[in-house]
């Protein structure tokens, strides 16, 4: 019987890592590489240079923390942003863009990998802050309503 002196190496491999905690919600490093990423496309669409990355990268992380705290008090107010308003929404879009919903759909799943359904989570969002706004100003005494 030969018994082999050479230990077994375990390679541990990083596939994500926390950047965030949010209350019971976590934001990984790969959710912040791509919303970096989406940011520094749309600075370079309006020819606007990121000198320092680490401020931006800050400043994404930032709003990314800002958007899962109101994601979450909307959910507990049970703000909910129906599926037509979404639709319609993505109609709007489409028409201003000469496209028929279908082609939107397949242009932005070109773009990126599950595209339209990112945009129809961003739409959701959006328009669950708007809920969320308007019952916060609703909810404001009218003797302190600015006139």
């Amino acid at each position: 019987m030969v018994l082999s002196a050479t230990p077994t190496l375990a390679t541990e491999t990083l596939i994500d890592r926390v950047v965030a905690v949010v209350n019971d919600r976590i934001i990984l490093k790969s959710e912040l590489n791509a919303q970096m990423f989406t940011k520094s496309q749309e600075l370079a669409a309006q020819n606007i240079p990121v000198e320092d990355t680490d401020a931006l990268q800050a400043k994404v992380l930032d709003s990314m923390i800002l958007e899962t705290l109101q994601i979450e008090r909307a959910e507990q107010l049970g703000l909910q942003v129906e599926d037509q308003e979404v639709n319609e929404q993505l109609q709007k879009i489409a028409t201003q863009n000469k496209l028929t919903l279908m082609d939107l759909r397949n242009q932005l799943n070109i773009e990126m990998p599950n595209g339209f359904q990112k945009v129809r989570e961003k739409l959701r969002i959006k328009y669950s802050f708007k809920n969320f706004a308007r019952r916060k100003s609703l909810a404001v005494p009218m003797s302190l309503k600015v006139k």
